[in-house]
């Protein structure tokens, strides 16, 4: 735990937990304190409520692109938190035909490797895995020395191949907020304005992201925004009721110079919009439309998942 925002999202994430009594933060050592009830729930289930899984990319397909991609499921010893998360993705890095992974609740963790079978192996991903002890980079001509001790559990089991573009969607950074009523609303009566965001998947954009979400939520006909990977392209989608909204006030909305967004205080604050959208746009019938990212996400893997 690093700060209050991290204590209350885990909070929230466990609240409804049966057996779950309460929690507390301490910023300062980065640790908590999970009260629960043995005659409910086990410490083995308490640990894999706090679990937060991850997806990483560790490459883009820049330099070469596969037609699939095999899956290789290991534990790792001494995997723990955000930290081994972003030292196992420097470690797969020197792995050129590595290209992402992720990662599941496990006793140890496990995690489920990404990578081209015409290329390399999972048993030089291990011996990558268990022999990198420490990692040095160089970045604005300061060092760093990142240090970490995996240990694979054992030779780990393939899980066949999945198509590049499943592993794009499973992969896919997706970004979803709903405001105004949005729970109460009936899906059925609302419609979707998609229209092509090709950095939506963009780090320091997605960071901005919540300035365009306040924008639009203005009018009370908006919402929900979320992006996607639809149609081998990635969209903007933006929820709306058609009896009260047009396409044309959405689009004006979204591409205008400056987004005006709301303060905590309720006053308004105007930035440069820095977003990009892309035609061609299109409108969805709502209770129609069937996310395929959402899908390859939910879709348990096992061998030859297509």
């Amino acid at each position: 735990m690093k700060c209050w925002g991290t204590s209350f999202a885990l909070y929230k994430k466990i609240k409804d937990k049966k057996g779950i009594c309460g929690l507390d933060t301490y910023a300062k050592s980065h640790s908590i304190t999970v009260y629960y009830d043995p005659a409910r729930i086990n410490e083995t289930n308490v640990k894999e409520a706090i679990f937060d899984p991850k997806r990483y990319k560790v490459r883009n397909f820049r330099t070469y692109q596969p037609d699939s991609l095999a899956i290789w499921e290991v534990g790792i010893e001494n995997f723990f938190d955000l930290v081994d998360n972003m030292n196992l993705i420097r470690i797969l890095r020197n792995n050129n035909h590595v290209f992402g992974f992720e990662t599941n609740f496990g006793e140890p963790v496990i995690a489920r490797i990404f990578y081209c079978s015409d290329s390399t192996q999972s048993s030089e991903i291990r011996k990558l895995i268990d022999e990198t002890k420490a990692i040095e980079t160089v970045r604005k001509e300061k060092k760093r020395i990142y240090e970490m001790d995996f240990l694979c559990e054992n030779d780990g089991e393939n899980l066949g191949k999945v198509s590049l573009e499943f592993y794009i969607l499973r992969m896919f950074g997706a970004y979803n907020q709903e405001f105004n009523g949005y729970q109460d609303r009936d899906v059925s009566q609302l419609s979707i304005y998609e229209i092509g965001m090709p950095r939506a998947e963009n780090f320091m954009l997605r960071r901005q992201l919540p300035y365009l979400v306040s924008h639009i939520s203005e009018d009370s006909s908006i919402v929900r925004f979320t992006t996607s990977f639809t149609n081998n392209r990635r969209v903007a989608q933006v929820f709306f009721d058609p009896t009260q909204m047009d396409t044309a006030t959405i689009h004006h909305l979204l591409v205008a110079d400056t987004l005006r967004y709301f303060k905590q205080d309720d006053t308004r604050g105007a930035k440069l919009n820095i977003f990009e959208f892309e035609y061609p746009s299109t409108v969805l019938k709502a209770s129609d439309f069937v996310d395929p990212v959402k899908q390859a996400k939910a879709k348990k893997l096992g061998k030859d998942v297509e």
